[in-house]
């Protein structure tokens, strides 16, 4: 049987990568942020003992053309995308980010079909809080809602390939604001 206990890092070095293209290019400002981490000892040379903190921020923070964008990333191995994967305390921060006119979104790697998107968190949001309010009150959540399919990830994301997600991104929310 095969491992997958480190997709998500495969993932991310994907997206690293991407980021260090980006940066190169002067196209964007890609900051990685690392998980919160608390010390525990030090031990010698600038060497410590430290464990990472359970409520890491979410994973990248991107500036293109003034416009900052959160994002978290994920891969997603099954057919749907569990909202289990996102964190509250990142679902707050995405929601934050949108909240101050920043741009919030996941950065979703599908294995079964081998596609990669980029999904608004506005898309999702208010699926993944009713998903969220009935599973903190541990109720039973109606049947589909605490995850998104393959379909409902097409219909809120944006597909992109080679080049990267910032192109398909940015004309989505530059037709946004020919919209206002």
């Amino acid at each position: 049987m095969r491992s997958h206990a480190n997709r998500g890092k495969q993932w991310e070095g994907v997206i690293d990568a991407l980021h260090a293209l980006y940066e190169s290019m002067n196209i964007a400002l890609c900051i990685r942020t690392p998980p919160n981490m608390k010390i525990v000892k030090a031990i010698k040379g600038g060497q410590f003992l430290a464990y990472f903190e359970k409520q890491g921020p979410p994973d990248y923070m991107i500036i293109h053309k003034g416009l900052p964008i959160m994002a978290e990333a994920k891969d997603c191995a099954q057919t749907r995308f569990s909202f289990k994967k996102i964190p509250h305390h990142q679902a707050n921060r995405l929601d934050a980010c949108d909240a101050m006119n920043g741009l919030s979104v996941i950065l979703l790697r599908h294995g079964p079909t081998g596609t990669k998107w980029v999904v608004p968190w506005r898309h999702i949001s208010a699926k993944y809080w009713s998903w969220w309010r009935t599973a903190a009150r541990r109720g039973k959540t109606v049947k589909g809602s605490a995850s998104l399919t393959i379909d409902e990830i097409r219909f809120a994301g944006l597909e992109w390939g080679r080049t990267g997600y910032l192109k398909p991104l940015m004309k989505w929310y530059e037709s946004l604001e020919e919209e206002e």
